[in-house]
């Protein structure tokens, strides 16, 4: 699979956080999975941002919605929950989801362990 350069662009200059809605009102990232995922580990909020190097607080605003990690930090934040990128990412069939499998790809994940 080619890769679109706006992807690798985005993918290695991003922004930490984004709002969460994309441009056609749908949010990319579960904020419950993630919440569950870091729960179940037994890490907590100030554990998983000091291993990530953000702020505590910033990891509470994805748990509540009021932002969410960019992509490439959705990447980071798979790593440090032991949990493939798919299982973060909302499951609806959107460019933005079509995106993240497309780096799933790259990371060398195996997409379909996750529908």
């Amino acid at each position: 699979m080619k890769v679109p350069a706006a992807w690798v662009g985005a993918f290695l200059f991003p922004a930490a956080v984004h709002e969460c809605t994309e441009p056609n009102g749908v949010s990319l990232f579960d904020r419950h999975a993630f919440g569950a995922r870091r729960i179940a580990l037994g890490r907590s909020v100030e554990a998983l941002a000091a291993e990530m190097r953000v702020a505590p607080s910033t990891i509470r605003r994805w748990e509540s919605g009021g932002t969410c990690p960019s992509l490439p930090t959705l990447v980071r934040a798979s790593r440090h929950l032991n949990t493939p990128l798919l299982s973060l990412i909302r499951d609806e069939d959107t460019p933005e989801r079509r995106q993240a499998e497309a780096v799933a790809v790259l990371l060398h994940e195996d997409i379909s362990a996750v529908h």
